[in-house]
């Protein structure tokens, strides 16, 4: 559609300036599909994959609304009773008198006041008192001791299934459809591949399902 050569145009410059390989756009209205664009291949090197509706991007932070969410299926499920229950209700491997009165709403407003560290922790300053970096991790451990499954899990059975969300996943190994990393457009290409539990930086989503 006419109306959207501005979007494509301005994220195609934001490609080239930010030397990523690939970009896509999908614009959904009423449950429907109104405007796809793709741009770009996998990667730099010869042979690479030209991006297409298949494409599975690495979305990294974005995964973290998806911790939110498996985290609100718990509450909503009562198996985690409120956001204001202390973390030490769910984290027992950590020192409870470090943990305090720390609650589950500090954690997702990041504001906790604590330095996780392997199986330690740390107390740097008074909960609700300082903003900090997000900890999805510690959330997602949470969840798993609350329900006894792991976010990707919650979200695979409440939300993918049931809106037919067939290409987004915590990717443990490469396939042919996932975008790689890039750094540098003379880099080597990569692909960030961890735990299928869902709290890694490893969610490949494609345009249409995140759209969806």
């Amino acid at each position: 559609m006419d109306c959207f050569n501005d979007l494509n145009q301005y994220t195609n410059e934001i490609k080239d300036r930010i030397a990523a390989s690939a970009a896509a756009i999908c614009v959904m209205k009423e449950n429907k599909i109104i405007h796809e664009w793709y741009s770009g291949y996998h990667h730099f090197q010869k042979g690479a994959r030209r991006v297409d509706v298949f494409s599975q991007f690495n979305v990294y932070s974005t995964r973290v609304t998806y911790v939110g969410l498996a985290a609100a299926i718990a509450i909503h499920d009562g198996a985690i009773k409120s956001l204001d229950e202390p973390i030490s209700n769910y984290l027992m491997t950590y020192d409870s008198s470090i943990l305090n009165n720390t609650t589950i709403r500090h954690l997702v407003t990041r504001t906790t006041g604590l330095q996780f560290q392997g199986d330690g922790v740390l107390r740097r300053c008074e909960a609700g008192t300082s903003f900090e970096g997000k900890r999805p991790e510690i959330l997602a451990a949470i969840i798993k001791n609350a329900t006894g499954k792991t976010v990707a899990e919650l979200i695979n059975k409440r939300v993918f299934e049931p809106l037919g969300i067939t290409e987004s996943e915590w990717r443990t190994a490469g396939k042919e459809s996932l975008v790689c990393d890039i750094n540098d457009p003379n880099s080597y290409p990569t692909l960030r591949l961890e735990s299928d539990e869902g709290s890694d930086r490893n969610l490949y989503v494609s345009a249409r399902d995140l759209a969806l």
